[in-house]
């Protein structure tokens, strides 16, 4: 059965993160210092908060900013907040600031998924499902683009009323002589519900898919709502690519919840509306294998590497269709995780893939190891891939394999096959 990669979420400490924030220079004048400034705070924020999805929502915006320096394309200036709030210890430009990291972590959810996995009866280590988000960066980056006007400044001010119990805001963006006003719906408790809302009414600004995708695994029905919402409205012919993306989306929320015939129904909508989508072709084998139609999942995953040969997880997908029952063939799959490798060298998940499939193959022991470590040195929260380096490291080094088998378990205690290698791990060492 596939197991959760739902990590859960920490309560965000606000207070610390605007300490940290009123340090930073807010001088638009000084771009580059001011977002290297930034992404050295975020690193330190990083460190005393967990991502929660909504926070999420503003993120992928200013990290595509963060690439583009010298366009100056959207500034973020102080929010006016009233009275109230600034003896509560606030400030505009810490406002302003929080944002933007909003809007950054926000997007960037809806960039990137972390995997699921299946674990089935025949092997101690799960292979990964791959990441069937339908998120498409080249994609977002088009949208984003063409909100804000490549080249082209935009500006975001607005105002936060209200006492700390009952807070409106009323954000104004501001492009090329278009104003778009984005307001609260309801009053908001908390200046942390202003920053997590307006940051996701300002990507609905951009475009909803954005918001449906950053909500994919923590709320997979609203996440549903939002492409239905895409695919009802936008009726227009400019808009049938963005419809396609939608049925992706809801392809991928089927397959997490094992409705892979359901799944295949939307993705082959979606291959009507962009019949040389790469992401749709790998849900769909993605889908076809977990029902056990292997010719056919192979065909759509060679179809979606034929179409993006760079594409990281269509080869782990096809590696692991490849290994899998009737005629699994290992040698093949291996060589398909390598390429996995290959076209992303900075995916943990190629690196775990390329790992599992060398330690099943019994005679790559060291190579498999080296995999396991290179993938956690991208990934260092990976319960999975400390187990896989325990297994491996358990006939060489019993000290090595249990110190991961224990890692392992700090990181997902509710799994049981961490427990039982653990116990006969050390049960091992003890023995006369």
């Amino acid at each position: 059965m596939r197991g959760s990669d739902d990590e859960g979420t920490q309560p965000l400490d606000f207070s610390t993160m605007i300490i940290f924030f009123d340090k930073a220079p807010a001088n638009e004048g000084s771009k580059a210092g001011f977002w290297n400034n930034l992404f050295t705070v975020l690193d330190r924020v990083q460190k005393i908060i967990t991502v929660s999805v909504s926070i999420s929502l503003f993120l992928f915006l200013s990290i595509l900013l963060y690439k583009s320096l010298n366009k100056n394309l959207i500034i973020i200036r102080p929010i006016i907040l009233q009275e109230a709030l600034v003896k509560e210890g606030y400030s505009a430009d810490g406002f302003a600031a929080m944002l933007r990291l909003s809007l950054i972590k926000l997007t960037k959810e809806a960039q990137s998924s972390k995997p699921s996995f299946d674990v089935n009866t025949t092997e101690i280590i799960p292979d990964i499902k791959v990441l069937n988000t339908g998120i498409s960066s080249t994609y977002i980056q088009t949208l984003i683009d063409d909100f804000i006007g490549a080249g082209q400044t935009s500006e975001i001010t607005g105002v936060v009323s209200g006492d700390i119990d009952h807070l409106k805001f009323r954000f104004i963006l501001t492009r090329a002589g278009e104003v778009r006003v984005v307001e609260s719906k309801e009053p908001l408790r908390g200046i942390e519900a202003v920053v997590l809302s307006g940051a996701e009414e300002i990507a609905m600004q951009v475009d909803p898919y954005i918001v449906a995708s950053a909500y994919l695994r923590s709320d997979p029905r609203k996440a549903e709502r939002i492409a239905d919402q895409i695919i009802f409205t936008s009726n227009k012919a400019d808009y049938q690519i963005q419809r396609a993306w939608a049925h992706i989306l809801k392809s991928a929320i089927y397959y997490n919840e094992r409705r892979s015939k359901e799944a295949i129904k939307e993705v082959d909508i979606a291959l009507t509306l962009d019949q040389n989508n790469t992401v749709a072709f790998l849900n769909r084998g993605s889908a076809l294998l977990d029902l056990n139609q292997k010719d056919e999942a192979l065909e759509a995953l060679n179809r979606s590497v034929s179409l993006n040969p760079q594409y990281s997880l269509a080869y782990i997908a096809l590696g692991n269709a490849l290994k899998a029952e009737p005629d699994p063939d290992l040698d093949r799959a291996i060589e398909k995780y390598r390429k996995a490798v290959d076209a992303d060298q900075s995916s943990a998940v190629a690196h775990y893939a390329l790992a599992n499939g060398l330690r099943l193959r019994g005679k790559d022991q060291n190579e498999a190891a080296l995999e396991y470590r290179r993938s956690l040195a991208l990934d260092a929260n990976d319960a999975f891939a400390h187990y896989g380096l325990a297994n491996v490291l358990k006939s060489t080094d019993l000290s090595a394999a249990i110190e991961h088998y224990q890692r392992s378990i700090s990181l997902d205690r509710t799994n049981p096959t961490f427990q039982r290698a653990l116990g006969q791990a050390l049960a091992e060492q003890s023995a006369p």
